[in-house]
């Protein structure tokens, strides 16, 4: 049986909240939406020469961070705007002497954003690298309008990674960009404040530096958490043999972030019942360490569960991939001991002798 100590989960929590009692939460809008986002390989423009068919089309930037015009010495454009764009195009055309600084006309439209690869790390639930931008098979782009930008903005990366962790300290987000690194503060995200969210492009590392404690204002759907997390339940209670028989199916596997153990049990079908036998039986929590990536156990009796479901260190929050396990009573297990000598004993026979007189 588990040990009934204390887990990371259960011992860890910060001692000042996120989020202040009267805090209202609100829904998040990015501050920072309308700065322009910079350009990244992959990326497609439409570029329009004036009165010069030649030298105008659809051009990719490449992977080394350029586009290629006919007649033009590649013109490095990853990191600038499609305004920019429009400005070194022509100064890319007066150099060849192909036009003069007084007829240059050059116009630049985005018709299609890239996926881009970041790379985010620290107190996020997948570390890695992160696509942001990805599309949907059927994510039609209008060819007169161009391209909207496809989330391409660092909220976007952090939730391509799996989302922060309860230990996140989002009052120090690094971002780093060809060797300058920027700290911004994201916690606006869940006070409902203003906030910078700055678009990323291509190559940009992300790291999420860890507060080495819980805040249980982030455990919670949002822009940057899970919206939901996979728990994996075990019911052994009689006369429920498994989990089918237990109505424990993909609903009750998959809950919402910021469920607590006790509504876990629940889903797993491990509380109610008949009190006298039902009432003293125990629950067991496999979860993860996420600093170090140690497993640990804790036990809770459904009634402490019951009646301290607001305490964080009896009633903890579960994290994506934690196991709940269910473990009968005293009187069930005194019952099935008794059931299964009573199915084991083989009658004996009884001689009767007759005396005859």
């Amino acid at each position: 049986m588990p040990q009934n100590r204390p887990s990371w989960a259960t011992s860890n929590a910060c001692p000042e909240k996120l989020l202040p009692d009267s805090a209202v939460p609100l829904h998040y809008n990015p501050v920072s939406e309308e700065l322009p986002v910079p350009l990244s390989p992959g990326d497609q423009l439409d570029v329009r020469i004036h009165n010069d068919t030649a030298l105008s089309g659809t051009f990719s930037v490449n992977m080394d961070g350029t586009l290629t015009i006919p007649f033009l010495k590649d013109v490095r454009v990853v990191g600038l705007t499609a305004e920019q764009v429009e400005a070194k195009v022509a100064r890319a055309l007066i150099s060849a002497g192909l036009y003069h600084a007084s007829t240059v006309r050059v116009s630049t439209k985005l018709k299609h954003w890239a996926t881009i690869q970041v790379s985010v790390a620290g107190a996020v639930f997948q570390p890695g690298r992160a696509l942001v931008g990805d599309r949907k098979p059927d994510g039609a782009v209008d060819q007169d309008l161009g391209d909207s930008t496809p989330g391409r903005y660092l909220s976007y990366a952090i939730k391509g990674a799996g989302g922060v962790r309860p230990d996140a300290d989002l009052s120090r987000v690094q971002l780093t960009r060809g060797g300058a690194t920027r700290v911004l503060d994201l916690t606006g995200i869940f006070t409902g404040s203003g906030m910078e969210d700055p678009p990323i492009m291509h190559g940009d590392q992300v790291f999420v530096p860890s507060s080495g404690c819980i805040h249980s204002d982030l455990v919670r759907p949002s822009q940057i958490t899970p919206p939901g997390i996979r728990v994996f339940l075990s019911n052994l209670t009689q006369p429920a043999a498994s989990n089918a028989q237990s109505a424990i199916s993909t609903q009750a596997t998959n809950v919402p972030y910021g469920t607590r153990l006790l509504h876990g049990a629940i889903s797993a079908n491990c509380v109610g019942g008949i009190r006298l036998t039902n009432a003293s039986r125990s629950v067991v929590l496999a979860t993860t360490n996420p600093v170090t990536r140690q497993t640990e156990v804790i036990e809770r009796s459904v009634e402490e569960l019951v009646r301290s479901k607001d305490r964080d260190t009896i009633n903890p929050y579960l994290l994506p991939g934690d196991g709940i396990a269910c473990y009968d009573s005293a009187v069930t297990n005194g019952r099935d001991v008794m059931r299964s000598l009573l199915e084991t004993v083989v009658p004996i026979p009884v001689v009767r002798s007759i005396t005859r007189w």
